[in-house]
């Protein structure tokens, strides 16, 4: 995770943003532990049939 972190940083950006299905709270504060966060922002997804 920090590698990505440093990649995106070198390039410039400005934000690094992920999306997971996993709701395993244990995996939720690992993610939480390397720097992201739940609150700021909301995905949502639509499945289309076919």
């Amino acid at each position: 995770m920090q590698k990505a972190c440093d990649i995106a940083a070198g390039k410039g950006c400005y934000k690094i943003m992920l999306l997971t299905g996993a709701r395993d709270e244990k995996t939720l504060r690992f993610y939480e532990k390397c720097g992201f966060n739940r609150k700021d922002k909301t995905g949502f997804i639509k499945w289309i049939d076919g």
